[in-house]
């Protein structure tokens, strides 16, 4: 222990030499940003201030502008907190205290905001990003057994990525080329059923930069395989999908804005139904509208969808309803969410194999935490309770689901 804090020792004074004026902190703490060439201008107002702390003692608390920071109580501390800087300058003043010390030190960051001629078309961001989710998920029931009837119980594991690039247009539009691929896989082997490999490509052309208006008009395609075999095909192919969109986008307020969407589907099944009048290939149009409101601390997201199913079969035509509604608050590195979410289905047909109409209402409570773990990485947690309840008994179940997932942005 003894060569350890000596070591440690030689180690903080040979970086008290090496920092530059000014970012030395206290005698015996040292806060300073490890970046080669830290920034001190900006051109975007939401930044993640990355800070290194070093001291003789454990460190016992860590506050950003006297606000408290969760740091281990250790001899070395690594913080990546996120901040929100407003035009011009910002001061932030990092305290450190240990059992014998408190240290301060102050960071000026200058926000400067581009602004274009007047009558100048702002041009909009270009280039390659992904975004990645990987994760697993407990379910109680994934079957939707119904009733008292015997379920199994399984976990989910599955990978998302979703790349995509930017090309531009125009002053104030771009192409959108975007992929989304999600594989995923069940740890019981009679449920490998649910398994689904869906590769989803998609063109679009958007135009406004939301600024305060964007609208968006593309075509799309799915490829959905069953049955997990590798992570580029599954066992069984499912369906093909083809589909165009289009969507507008305004937003108001300070960070409020609301959406409107049309879909318009060719739905394919591979598996064809020996019943003409059961056959589920389809033309699919659905109408959604979406509200994202900013209330002083508080977010509020709203969702409500239409989905009119024209199926070949006429018992498979039917009317899908949805509606969410979700509250979240961010607290430090923290966003939890609460919400509700209503989905109700409503057949056209009776279908006299089954004795009535199978409608159906999805009622499903939600509880999310957030935690952002760096600047491009975010730690989740989700928690579901779902009831579905129906004419039918056999489509009427219950349902708990857990997940945890990483996602990542590039």
């Amino acid at each position: 222990m003894q060569h350890a804090g000596w070591c440690l020792g030689i180690a903080l004074l040979f970086a008290l030499c090496l920092v530059p004026p000014g970012r030395a902190s206290g005698q015996d703490i040292l806060i300073f940003r490890p970046d080669a060439e830290p920034r001190t201008e900006y051109t975007t107002p939401n930044i993640v201030l990355t800070l290194q702390i070093s001291a003789f003692s454990p460190i016992q608390s860590v506050r950003v502008n006297d606000q408290p920071i969760k740091a281990p109580k250790a001899t070395f501390v690594l913080v990546f907190q996120p901040l929100q800087l407003h035009p011009g300058l910002n001061r932030i003043v990092v305290e450190a205290t240990t059992e014998f010390e408190t240290a301060h030190q102050e960071f000026i960051f200058n926000l400067k905001l581009i602004k274009s001629e007047p009558g100048a078309a702002e041009r909009p961001r270009l280039g390659y990003q992904f975004t990645g989710l990987a994760g697993l998920q407990y379910s109680s029931n994934p079957t939707k057994a119904a009733g008292d009837a015997a379920t199994t119980p399984g976990t989910r594991s599955f990978l998302i990525g979703v790349p995509r690039y930017d090309i531009s247009t125009g002053p104030q539009s771009r192409l959108r080329l975007q992929s989304i691929i999600s594989r995923d896989r069940y740890d019981v082997k009679s449920l490998a059923v649910l398994e689904v490999a869906l590769t989803q490509l998609t063109a679009s052309l958007l135009v406004g930069e939301k600024k305060p208006s964007e609208w968006a008009l593309g075509v799309g395609y799915n490829y959905i395989d069953q049955t997990y075999r590798t992570l580029l095909k599954g066992q069984v192919h499912l369906e093909d999908d083809s589909f165009v969109f289009g969507s507008y986008e305004r937003q108001f307020g300070k960070g409020s804005a609301w959406s409107l969407g049309l879909e318009y589907k060719n739905q394919n099944l591979k598996a064809e139904a020996s019943d003409p009048d059961r056959e589920e290939d389809a033309r699919v149009t659905t109408g959604t509208g979406n509200l994202l409101w900013v209330v002083g601390p508080v977010r509020v997201k709203g969702l409500l969808s239409s989905a009119v199913t024209d199926a070949i079969g006429k018992y498979k035509d039917q009317t899908t309803s949805r509606a969410r509604l979700e509250f979240a608050r961010p607290m430090g590195s923290f966003l939890p969410s609460l919400g509700v979410r209503i989905k109700k289905i409503v057949y056209k047909e009776v279908d006299p194999l089954l004795g009535g109409k199978p409608d159906s209402l999805l009622t499903s409570g939600v509880l999310t935490v957030n935690y952002q773990l760096s600047a491009s990485l975010v730690a989740l947690i989700e928690a579901v309770k779902e009831t579905q309840t129906s004419a039918v008994p056999s489509a009427a179940y219950n349902n708990q689901s857990l997940m945890l997932a990483l996602a990542y942005i590039y």
